[in-house]
């Protein structure tokens, strides 16, 4: 069989874990994958809250592509798409013009504004490592280790995972005494109800109070404005920096840039046979429950999928069906406190935190390959 191109489109968990896994899967070397991103690195997602409150903490969490590409065997372009042409299977980035035989969209997701005046212009996300480490360096630029420094007020808009994390980061990092943090969450609870349970929400919340940290749930954000969170009935929140956490939307490529890529059970675009989709982009043809939840941990899964789905492809040989269920979530409060179900099981404390640290050990284990399961096809 003559060496076939995978371009994938997106270097995040699903897109690099792609690359990773065709390199362990592909002994006779039949298929030559190609990572396709603007970004130049490799972004631990489930760390980023780290940076995004002290930018000096990249390690482990920054990774240059073109290294995770090395590991791959596998080429790295340092471009954004600007057109795909499925007819004739061809991507324009920057200028040039790249051919494919597959075609991985795993362009991964962006902030959700929800249409909010002002949010986007007036808040700092760190959904990205490059947005994250902006939103370190604004934060470091307040001074308030500084000595005689006056007490900063942060706002954060969303108590989802990504915002709770945050919030508990920046006390651990600053003190009620330095820093007030007021944490903006629409729905009734902090965190969803199929990523936490109530036991595990109470001890979160339990947290927040015994570290300051202020939580208006059931609170509606109108606008923003420069140093002020607008609030339903024209209350507001002043503050030095505000935080956006309020959600994340698909992205997508072609006709599909703005709403994530549909593909069927297999990850198989249902307009183009020679289209796969993973992660956060993929829009999933399925009854389960969470099969379309906005995850790392889905997209980790729709890599080991999509890799062997396109040599089964290849080979004539039938295609998997994604299935994915939810192992569980591990939520961090600061480096040394956790909270957590996986598997039915609860995990609270240090321990938890150990386990998060030791399953993002894990992840990266993979993508350099000491530790790519070598199943089948």
């Amino acid at each position: 069989m003559a060496t076939r191109t995978v371009l994938i489109a997106g270097g995040g968990y699903a897109g690099a874990g792609i690359a990773a896994k065709l390199a362990a899967l592909d002994a006779r070397r039949s298929f030559n994958a190609v990572i396709l991103d603007p970004s130049e690195f490799h972004a631990v997602k489930t760390r980023l809250h780290q940076i995004a409150v002290d930018p000096e903490r990249d390690i482990l969490i920054r990774i240059p592509t073109r290294t995770l590409a090395d590991f791959a065997r596998a080429d790295f372009i340092n471009a954004s798409v600007e057109e795909v042409d499925f007819k004739n299977r061809r991507i324009f980035a920057n200028g040039s013009v790249y051919d494919w035989d597959r075609l991985v969209v795993a362009t991964g997701a962006e902030p959700n504004y929800f249409g909010i005046p002002g949010a986007a212009e007036n808040s700092e996300n760190i959904l990205s490592y490059e947005s994250a480490m902006r939103c370190g360096l604004r934060i470091k630029s307040l001074g308030m280790n500084k000595r005689g420094a006056s007490k900063k007020r942060i706002a954060v808009c969303g108590a989802g995972l990504l915002g709770v994390e945050f919030a508990a980061q920046l006390r651990q990092r600053y003190g009620p005494k330095k820093c007030e943090i007021a944490i903006v969450e629409k729905q009734d609870r902090i965190i969803a109800a199929s990523q936490c349970g109530d036991a595990q929400r109470d001890y979160i919340s339990a947290f927040f109070k015994r570290e300051n940290i202020r939580t208006l749930t059931g609170t509606t954000i109108s606008k923003l404005s420069p140093g002020r969170v607008w609030l339903e009935e024209g209350k507001h929140i002043d503050c030095d920096l505000t935080v956006w956490c309020g959600g994340i939307k698909r992205t997508g490529i072609g006709t599909a840039a703005s709403s994530g890529l549909a593909v069927d059970p297999t990850l198989v675009c249902r307009e183009h046979e020679n289209v796969f989709g993973a992660g956060d982009s993929a829009m999933v043809s399925s009854p389960l429950p969470n099969a379309n939840s906005l995850t790392a941990q889905r997209a980790i899964y729709h890599a080991d999928i999509a890799a062997k789905n396109i040599i089964r492809s290849a080979i004539g040989l039938r295609s998997r069906v994604s299935r994915y269920r939810p192992k569980g979530e591990l939520i961090s409060l600061g480096d040394f406190d956790a909270v957590g179900i996986v598997f039915g099981a609860a995990f609270y404390g240090p321990a938890c935190a150990a386990a998060k640290k030791a399953n993002e050990l894990k992840y990266l284990s993979t993508l350099f390959g000491s530790a790519i399961n070598k199943h089948i096809v």
